[in-house]
């Protein structure tokens, strides 16, 4: 889990997908153009599922780096949302595999608990 904001040099590390890997930017504007379109394009979104009782869990690449510069970035995050609101639920992974992986069974662990309420 991190802890901190990764900052080197003062700045954020920035990172874009190409065919689903990562790939570093050397400046913030560059990101920033990428990020618009892939947010237009739906580039950015790995899995989104709309579940019973306004429930959704959604995941996407983030692209910014939030870890401690020892580790390897979590670039994308899997959020649970209620009725459009954070639960507080998040989690992080560092690729695109194991964001899809993590959807899918905090997808599963939503249905099962529905199931079981």
């Amino acid at each position: 889990m991190c802890k901190s904001a990764l900052v080197f040099n003062n700045s954020p590390v920035f990172y874009r997908l190409e065919n689903k890997k990562l790939v570093k930017r050397a400046t913030g504007h560059e990101w920033a153009d990428w990020y618009e379109a892939a947010a237009q394009s739906g580039a950015r979104v790995v899995a989104r599922d709309e579940l019973d009782g306004g429930l959704i869990i959604s995941t996407i690449f983030t692209g910014l780096d939030g870890c401690a510069i020892d580790t390897a970035p979590e670039l994308f995050e899997t959020m649970m949302l209620l009725n459009g609101k954070s639960t507080g639920v998040a989690l992080r992974s560092e690729t695109w595999q194991q964001a899809e992986s993590q959807h899918r069974r905090m997808a599963r662990q939503a249905r099962e608990a529905d199931k079981d309420a």
